[in-house]
């Protein structure tokens, strides 16, 4: 959906005590279209090796639980 960017309206078009309020409520309504329109910055992509490292499990403790896991999973001891 892509918007018009001329209004329908412009400032004259309105009564001189309607004017104020109108622009009132434009400067109060365009900051906040303006940030709810804009891209978010991508969210950081943590793998759970990620987590594991930060906890302080090496690589080599991560590839052991790993391979045991898999010989339970398989069925094997």
């Amino acid at each position: 959906m892509t918007l018009d960017p001329t209004p329908p309206y412009r400032v004259s078009d309105f009564c001189p005590a309607c004017r104020e309020k109108f622009l009132a409520v434009v400067g109060w309504i365009a900051p906040a279209l303006e940030s709810a329109l804009s891209p978010a910055p991508p969210e950081p992509i943590t793998t759970p090796e990620d987590t594991l490292r930060s906890a302080g499990i090496s690589s080599e403790r991560q590839a052991m639980y790993q391979r045991r896991m898999s010989s339970l999973l398989a069925g094997r001891k």
